[in-house]
């Protein structure tokens, strides 16, 4: 199934939680939906389920937030064919994520030499948890994303020197964690997830924290050789009261830019933006996500991928099904039209060898019989069919009158009088039981007016009153009194 994110649930799961971002136009309240917890537990996710349910054919895509992502950059030997690429990247890709059931790989754009991302996930743990919760609901599901993957090319967007070159992304996610998004050239190359601030803990012991993390990054940068930490810059999301301390922080980087989650969503354009004091970056993961046309690395469980390919083979089977019926259809059409052109050839054929042989008719070499039956078929076949009642000249008139006296007959019955011309006979009405005898006898008066304008010679041949047990039978004769 070709997923369209913005016509989709978006999922985001984390070790910590999940949010929840439905598709623009579909709730009343664009605000995304989070419960802290693992979908086991009934009560903390019934806010999602009662949503996802009552939309049961929307489309759901996960987007994991988790710590269990692998990734690995490999290179790629020049002058290999799309073929043997692509059979080169699978056998690495097994090999270096073996135990992985979710697994994918991106050509990196804009690379020299030309590298490709190896991207795994971990069997098991919420992922796997919220896949088995969502079988058990209409929605299609079991489409994976990874929330950095699709997120990458949102750090060129906030940082301009990342555009051509390096920048690291730093965000608090709800769902759990601190996440680093490394990029070059809007090209995710490194991720890491780190263990959430203390909730109780201050400002100051979260930038002790996170100067720490960061330069541990920037020196696995360049202890791999991957970048030189003077040419990152670094892209700090965090709300204003905290700028002033995250944006000191005594690394070595090039830059170091804070943001605010609620103005990075003004700059990019989102339709809806968290509160201002909002500290929370996985909101712009979703949000992301639900702009996008499409999904950069769709992951899928080999079950589900098995499922759906099994239903695109049924799919084709039923459509090849179609076309070859309608071939036949087509075949017989034409071999049918070919065979009656043919039967109309012969038959013209015969009528003219059988008008060369005709007898001439003699009536007096006829026996009587054959006079008899002679005359019989004259009358039959040449005698002029008797002419239709105008009924519909008859009952167009009465039916607007009966309108506009806002009558509705259960019944009505023309019958024709013998031996008269066509257009005279009587008409019974007949109107349901319940019909009140006040309504009754008021609509007649309305029936008559309208009447003697669109048919002056019909009269009521019984004029009933509101005593007599037939007042709910109304009998009309045209030409009559």
């Amino acid at each position: 199934m070709i997923l369209k994110p913005s016509r989709s649930f978006v999922l985001v799961v984390g070790e910590e939680g999940a949010l929840l971002v439905p598709p623009d136009g579909l709730a009343a309240e664009p605000a995304p939906l989070f419960v802290p917890g693992n979908p086991d537990n009934d009560s903390s996710v019934a806010p999602f389920l009662n949503l996802l349910r009552a939309h049961p054919r929307v489309p759901i895509l996960l987007l994991a937030d988790t710590l269990a992502q692998d990734y690995s950059l490999t290179t790629l030997p020049p002058g290999l064919g799309l073929g043997d690429r692509r059979k080169l990247l699978q056998r690495r890709l097994r090999a270096a994520f073996p135990h992985d059931d979710l697994g994918g790989v991106r050509v990196l754009a804009g690379q020299r030499p030309r590298r490709a991302l190896l991207v795994g996930h971990e069997r098991g743990g919420v992922l796997e948890s919220w896949l088995t919760r969502l079988e058990t609901l209409p929605n299609p599901s079991g489409t994976v994303a990874l929330a950095p993957l699709e997120s990458a090319s949102l750090v060129p967007q906030l940082l301009p020197e990342a555009r051509k070159g390096w920048g690291l992304w730093v965000s608090r996610e709800r769902v759990g964690g601190v996440r680093q998004i490394l990029t070059y050239a809007g090209e995710l190359i490194l991720t890491r997830l780190l263990p959430s601030w203390p909730v109780e803990g201050s400002v100051a012991f979260g930038a002790a924290a996170l100067t720490i993390d960061l330069r541990a990054t920037l020196e696995h940068l360049a202890r791999k050789n991957i970048a030189d930490p003077r040419e990152v810059s670094i892209l700090i999301l965090a709300p204003e009261s905290e700028h002033a301390i995250l944006g000191n922080l005594d690394v070595p980087a090039k830059r170091l830019v804070t943001l605010s989650p609620h103005e990075a969503a003004r700059r990019l354009g989102f339709a809806y933006a968290p509160r201002p004091d909002d500290p929370w970056g996985d909101t712009l993961h979703a949000l992301a996500v639900r702009r996008a046309h499409r999904v950069i690395l769709p992951l899928q469980h080999p079950a589900t991928a098995r499922r759906e390919r099994a239903a695109r083979i049924g799919a084709r089977g039923r459509i090849a099904a179609w076309v070859v019926g309608l071939v036949a259809l087509l075949v017989l059409g034409v071999l049918g039209t070919q065979t009656l052109l043919q039967i109309r050839a012969n038959t013209r054929l015969e009528s003219a060898l059988m008008a060369r042989t005709r007898i001439p008719f003699a009536p007096e070499s006829l026996t009587g019989l054959d006079r008899l039956q002679a005359a019989f078929e004259r009358k039959t076949f040449f005698q002029a069919p008797p002419p239709l009642l105008p009924v519909q000249g008859v009952l167009t008139p009465v039916a607007e009158a009966l309108a506009s006296a806002e009558m509705h007959p259960r019944q009505c019955l023309y019958e024709a009088s013998p031996g008269t011309t066509p257009t005279f006979g009587t008409l019974t009405l007949t109107f349901p039981e319940d019909t009140a005898p006040e309504a009754l006898a008021q609509g007649r008066a309305t029936f008559l007016r309208a009447l003697a304008t669109t048919r002056p010679l019909m009269r009521l041949q019984t004029p009933p009153t509101s005593d007599t047990p037939d007042d709910r039978t109304w009998i009309l004769r045209e030409g009559g009194s």
